[in-house]
């Protein structure tokens, strides 16, 4: 501790982090049971306290209030009446709200956040929310089944999601299923896993989005699949990244005409002719495994590429379709010409004859001039 400051160094001096309170009459530092870290002056006086500064754990009696916040990938705060989790994201992207106040673990106001002990008689407890952004209670285990030292020991998990709830379960891009089974999508022209091993380290881009060569731009399809901030975006965070009752085709427009949109989520919980609700992001984080639902990834096309658009036929297909349809056409032409011409010949093999069978010519001419008609591939003379 220097004079009038808290200091934290690394092993060779360098400042980590610093309490601020040089220049200020600081007499003493005191740990009180709840675990506030207390600066105080020679009248007693608080000059800074450890439960003025939230980070990613809270103690019973230390309050969380909306405009004292530290950084991280994942935040908690105080929101519209309700208190909600999201991952750092412009705009946020929440994953939880708050919908029954009451609750052992704390205690809510409307406006301040109340961490409480639970059970009472417990020796210490903490609320944490992690670095994949749950939200853990841990308490002290017993000292006497303990004797290597301090353990803590998980008590519940308060926000009660499933797995794939979570934003970084599987992380970017990837696609959670069965409780936390992640795979990176298909389309191996546009991502790759970060590691084939461990899946639940997401995926990337081939090719980064560029604004610049947005002619480029197009959406690939994933069926069964939805985001985790969906049901959260339209009541928590209305904007121009949420659209209501549009088709299919019309989240997909908007998307490629955005060019920070890197993907768009669709629900048709309306009968597709009326439409449903769209979700444009611009950041993807996990997706999820479902029934009904397309998420749309946008991707960046070489220029030397065609560029594929959604729901359109495969030009190949196409190309190979109609070459049949014209072989056929082709044929039944040849086979119906054939056939004609044969008919033809075999109606003239006995023209002349039927010519001949009428009442003016005798029939001895008759059966003498059958006898001389020639049949094709024959030759006469006469």
């Amino acid at each position: 501790m220097q004079p009038c400051n808290l200091v934290l160094a690394d092993s060779d001096g360098t400042l980590v982090w610093s309490s601020n309170t040089t220049g200020k009459s600081v007499s003493g530092l005191n740990l009180a049971e709840t675990g506030n870290l207390v600066l105080f002056d020679t009248t007693n006086r608080t000059v800074w306290q450890s439960f003025d500064h939230p980070t990613d754990c809270l103690l019973p009696g230390q309050n969380l209030v909306s405009d004292n916040s530290s950084q991280g990938l994942f935040s908690l705060t105080v929101l519209n009446g309700s208190w909600a989790t999201y991952i750092d994201s412009d705009p946020p992207q929440y994953y939880y709200t708050s919908d029954n106040p009451d609750s052992p673990y704390w205690s809510f106001d409307g406006h301040i956040l109340t961490a409480l002990q639970y059970p009472p008689t417990s020796i210490a407890q903490y609320i944490q929310l992690g670095h994949d952004g749950h939200l853990r209670i841990y308490q002290l285990d017993n000292l006497e089944n303990n004797m290597l030292g301090l353990n803590w020991k998980e008590v519940c998990d308060i926000l009660t999601l499933s797995d794939c709830g979570y934003p970084m379960v599987c992380g970017r891009y990837s696609i959670c299923a069965n409780e936390g089974q992640c795979t990176c999508p298909a389309e191996v022209n546009f991502f790759r896993p970060f590691s084939e091993r461990k899946p639940n380290l997401g995926g990337t881009e081939l090719t980064p989005i560029s604004c610049v060569s947005s002619q480029y731009h197009s959406l690939v399809e994933l069926k069964n699949t939805a985001y985790f901030s969906f049901e959260f975006s339209h009541e928590l965070n209305s904007s121009v990244f949420w659209i209501e009752g549009k088709k299919i085709e019309d989240c997909q427009r908007a998307c490629l005409s955005n060019c920070s949109c890197k993907a768009a989520v669709y629900d048709p919980y309306l009968n597709m002719s009326l439409g449903g609700n769209c979700l444009l992001l611009n950041e993807v984080f996990s997706l999820m495994d479902v029934a009904v639902g397309t998420t749309f990834l946008k991707v960046q096309n070489s220029p030397n590429a065609p560029v594929i658009f959604p729901r359109q036929k495969s030009p190949f297909k196409v190309i190979i379709g109609c070459t049949l349809i014209g072989i056929i056409l082709i044929l039944s032409v040849c086979s119906a010409l054939s056939k004609k011409r044969s008919e033809k010949r075999k109606a003239g093999d006995f023209l002349d004859l039927e010519l001949l069978k009428n009442d003016k010519c005798p029939t001895s001419v008759v059966n003498e001039m059958s006898e001389l008609l020639i049949r094709p591939g024959q030759y006469s003379s006469l």
